[in-house]
């Protein structure tokens, strides 16, 4: 009966150290890694034309709603294309922020 339940705690133990063993720890990511995570999302991202979308197509786009939307649509047409991205902050709604925060999603 000894026999047995050395047995039995050998086998816990064999258990224990396979659970132990597939553990792999977490660390958070370097300053340098994070950026490449973000260089890589931001890759990966499909894009919105700001001169041709619709209300629904901007609404993709971070930080954009329904009124924001509209507005940019409203700017288009009352002004022309966007010539350029930083043109979005003379939208009414968006700083220099949003603006940031949009970039990566915005194309012309």
């Amino acid at each position: 009966m000894v026999t047995e339940v050395k047995s039995e705690e050998a086998q816990q133990d064999k258990k224990l150290d396979t659970a132990v063993e597939t553990v792999k720890p977490v660390t958070a990511p370097t300053k340098s890694e994070a950026g490449t995570a973000v260089a890589e999302d931001e890759a990966n991202v499909q894009k919105v034309n700001v001169n041709t979308a619709q209300v629904s197509q901007l609404m993709n786009i971070p930080g954009i709603g329904e009124k924001k939307a509209q507005a940019i649509i409203d700017y288009r047409t009352q002004h022309g294309p966007f010539r350029q991205v930083s043109d979005l902050d003379k939208v009414k709604g968006i700083g220099p922020k949003l603006l940031d925060k949009m970039k990566p999603y915005v194309q012309l």
